[in-house]
């Protein structure tokens, strides 16, 4: 893969993910609190988190092609939740705030919700879509 490649696929997996994080955080918004707005957020922390992320996954998919759907599926939110307890961690350690700090009963220090493994485990399939379609 040449620079100009790499580049772009960085920069396409952290826009997509950035952008479902915005479109996800809006309904999410509205189912909870009825906020009409269907106002979405992130932060420009995870520009880097889902890019770099989103790529280095790609290293996996290639490896797990032949799997089964759902051992790839749960392979997926286990990398999808370490790479988000990492950055995380590695995050709040360089500027002393949490960037994402998760509340409810299935968060792990705040860093990670459990309660979100089935939209993890969908994104993780879209990003196997676009690692082979941008191939």
């Amino acid at each position: 893969m040449d620079r100009a490649e790499w580049w772009f696929k960085i920069l396409f997996f952290a826009l997509l993910g950035m952008g479902l994080e915005n479109i996800w955080t809006g309904i999410y918004g509205f189912i909870k609190n009825r906020d009409v707005t269907l106002r979405g957020y992130s932060n420009v922390w995870v520009l880097p988190v889902y890019g770099i992320g989103a790529w280095a996954f790609g290293f996996f998919i290639g490896v797990l092609q032949n799997a089964a759907w759902w051992v790839r599926g749960l392979i997926y939110v286990v990398l999808i939740y370490a790479i988000e307890y990492l950055a995380n961690f590695t995050i709040e350690r360089w500027t002393g705030a949490n960037p994402w700090p998760y509340e409810g009963r299935l968060h792990i220090n705040h860093r990670i919700n459990l309660a979100y493994f089935p939209l993890w485990f969908v994104f993780g399939f879209m990003v196997e879509f676009f690692h082979f379609f941008l191939h």
